[in-house]
């Protein structure tokens, strides 16, 4: 999509919308993606959220990656006791985003990310999830 704003600058965009794969015939989850014109896209982040059949938490959690610390892929359970925005963040020990696992709504229930950090570096990293009131911090290790 070519940004339209005055002045119409055509060679930038604002952003595109990617079709997720867990998408249905029922329902179509999309997410924008913010690109600069020169930056690459980096695909190697690309992540899933799977639901589990546990039925629904009573409370909200972030729980501990597995296996920690991890080379390169490691998964990410949470439970959401109602549906909402959901925003699951990987950031390095500075504090700057190096990954946005998820942004959009998501149903109550369990669920798992499974995050490939095949193009990060050896370090310590953080990842957080905000939903609501809700938000919990915690920490992961890549080893290569």
């Amino acid at each position: 999509m070519l940004d339209n704003q005055n002045p119409v600058a055509t060679s930038k965009f604002n952003s595109f919308n990617i079709g997720l794969s867990n998408s249905t015939t029922t329902k179509l989850s999309i997410e924008d993606l913010y690109v600069s014109m020169g930056d690459p896209v980096d695909s190697a982040l690309a992540v899933s959220v799977e639901k589990m059949d546990k039925g629904i938490p009573t409370v909200y959690e972030l729980s501990q990656n597995y296996p920690n610390p991890f080379n390169p892929s490691t998964t990410i359970e949470f439970a959401l006791p109602k549906n909402g925005d959901v925003k699951l963040v990987v950031y390095d020990v500075v504090g700057k985003v190096v990954a946005t696992l998820y942004s959009g709504i998501l149903n109550a229930g369990y669920h798992k990310v499974n995050f490939d950090a095949s193009s990060l570096s050896t370090g310590i990293y953080f990842y957080s999830i905000k939903t609501g009131d809700f938000t919990s911090v915690k920490k992961l290790v890549l080893l290569k």
